[in-house]
């Protein structure tokens, strides 16, 4: 019975370590500020997946692999959070310009934004911060625990 219990952990084991190789982490400098980002996948449509308060992109390790089956994935550690260095100034809006050069450079057009708690503000703000381009950033998905929300449309 130990040698059944052994052989399950090892296979979970072995399943874990092949997600994690499937993420990588990468940094780009926007605006003087090193921004450290989680991707994986290749697909077509890109989800950009934004964290909350007290948290970091790698909050959505879990879910990432299932995702990048059909998607490119993004998960960038907000300005001044996690292995992000700290602007100069460092407010939601300004936060949300700095994903939204990042996702540029990354030579992404479009993108679906998921984001949890301070992330879906940001990813409300991600929309706003665009000039002209109010509609690009779509908000499918949103979990936020000040609003009570939950929902996303990725398929």
């Amino acid at each position: 019975m130990r040698s059944f219990y052994f052989s399950v952990a090892a296979i979970m084991s072995l399943g874990s370590i092949q997600a994690a190789e499937q993420i990588s982490s990468r940094v780009a400098k926007i605006d003087n500020v090193q921004l450290l980002y989680l991707t994986a996948g290749h697909g077509s449509a890109t989800v950009i997946l934004l964290h909350g308060f007290a948290e970091t992109s790698r909050m959505w390790r879990p879910i990432i692999p299932t995702l990048a089956e059909k998607f490119t994935v993004i998960a960038p550690d907000l300005p001044g959070i996690g292995d992000s260095s700290i602007p100069d100034k460092i407010d939601m809006l300004e936060a949300a310009k700095q994903i939204h050069d990042l996702v540029r450079s990354l030579k992404i057009d479009k993108a679906r934004v998921v984001g949890h708690d301070i992330g879906a503000d940001g990813r409300v703000r991600l929309r706003s911060a665009i000039p002209g381009r109010n509609g690009e950033a779509r908000g499918d998905g949103c979990v936020s625990s000040r609003r009570g929300r939950m929902g996303t449309d990725l398929q």
